[in-house]
């Protein structure tokens, strides 16, 4: 309940973490769509992250382990064009190309000053659409956009930040979108749990913890949007779950020894 699920509460108090300094939070998209989970709570157990914040193309109430299954159509919201230009791009689905529309977007956004040269992030990315609908056109898609110096991406970003920016959610040691359609039991099964039991939560598949690493300038502003959406209707809900203080960033530690009884450096 608010403030507790409000965008400001669940950046500055739950996601960010060490050496990451956030501020200028906004969340587009329905309340029921995005807060807090814990382990038992909102479907975490077994999950393999102890706590975060969800995100969901629909009702993130729905989530938790005999709640309401996710299926049905939510909001009939709009959609996001940079989401849908990427569920167009996932080659390793076939039908890639009759994806013309989004849905139910949600968008968690927020300017960041990072204290190291690198930003990292650990999480979890389920759908009810595991695995009826892989290599659909039902397959929603979510993204993680940075944006800020040194990068240059094709996709939208601010008015502060005119050289666009990149979508950090990719399978790893891969630049394809992650999706239903690139992470399943017949391709990168490695990162794929099967929960068609719905033990865990509503999802019927999930993938393993994955973390996502970004090169970063020291003390530079960064903007960060995490989005998602419904492709093509607004039916069979996507979530992705983002570990509790695990968007940091490290800065240079230096300590100095000197050779007794000298302690010139």
């Amino acid at each position: 309940t608010a403030p507790y699920n409000s965008a400001t509460h669940l950046v500055n108090n739950v996601l960010a973490g060490n050496g990451v300094t956030a501020s200028n939070i906004t969340f587009s998209g329905q309340a029921a769509q995005i807060g807090f989970f814990k382990n038992g709570l909102l479907g975490a157990p077994n999950l393999g992250i102890d706590s975060g914040i969800v995100i969901s193309s629909g009702d993130v109430n729905d989530i938790p382990p005999g709640g309401n299954q996710p299926d049905q159509g939510q909001y009939a919201a709009a959609g996001d064009p940079d989401l849908l230009t990427i569920a167009q791009s996932v080659t390793t689905n076939p039908q890639s190309s009759q994806i013309t529309t989004t849905q139910d977007a949600a968008a968690l956004e927020f300017d960041f000053v990072p204290v190291g040269d690198t930003i990292e992030f650990r999480f979890v990315f389920a759908s009810e659409e595991y695995t009826t609908y892989i290599n659909t056109q039902f397959n929603d898609i979510f993204a993680f956009f940075l944006s800020g110096p040194g990068i240059t991406g094709p996709y939208a970003a601010p008015a502060g930040f005119p050289n666009g920016s990149i979508n950090l959610a990719q399978v790893p040691s891969t630049t394809t979108p992650i999706t239903i359609s690139s992470i399943h039991p017949g391709l990168n099964s490695q990162y794929y749990i099967s929960n068609t039991t719905e033990a865990n939560h509503e999802f019927n598949g999930y993938t393993t913890v994955l973390t996502i690493k970004s090169a970063v300038q020291c003390g530079e502003l960064y903007h960060f949007k995490f989005a998602i959406a419904d492709c093509q209707d607004d039916y069979l809900d996507t979530g992705v779950f983002i570990e509790a203080g695990s968007l940091a960033s490290s800065g240079v530690s230096i300590q100095a020894n000197t050779p007794l009884p000298n302690n010139t450096i």
